[in-house]
């Protein structure tokens, strides 16, 4: 694979979307929780501490604006980016080169 890349071979890549730190944070604390919930119903009451903790995890977070378990998210592996094509082929990313790779006056952005 590397080596089709090197050749300047078309790749096709998926648009590869990861959702928003924010909305993980918000399915992770809403799964805790209800899950805490559902183990205090059924299986120990001594569960809904777990809601409990997670819920003084979301106040610290909106008083402090520090968020440990965003923290952890952004470490896990469905969240680190790959690049995009035309920067990997590149060793240093160069934007003046890709301006100038840019025919602008196509797109009308150009000043006479």
């Amino acid at each position: 694979m590397l080596a089709w890349i090197k050749a300047n071979l078309p790749v096709t890549r998926s648009a590869g979307k990861v959702i928003s730190l924010e909305r993980q944070v918000r399915i992770a604390a809403g799964a805790m929780v209800l899950t805490g919930v559902l183990l205090a119903r059924f299986v120990n009451f001594n569960f809904i501490w777990l809601s409990g903790f997670v819920g003084a995890g979301l106040i610290f977070a909106g008083i402090t604006d520090f968020c440990g378990m965003g923290l952890l998210l952004v470490r896990m592996p469905w969240n680190k980016r790959k690049p995009l094509d035309w920067i990997g082929r590149c060793r240093h990313f160069n934007v003046l080169g890709v301006l100038q790779q840019l025919d602008i006056t196509k797109v009308g952005l150009a000043t006479e």
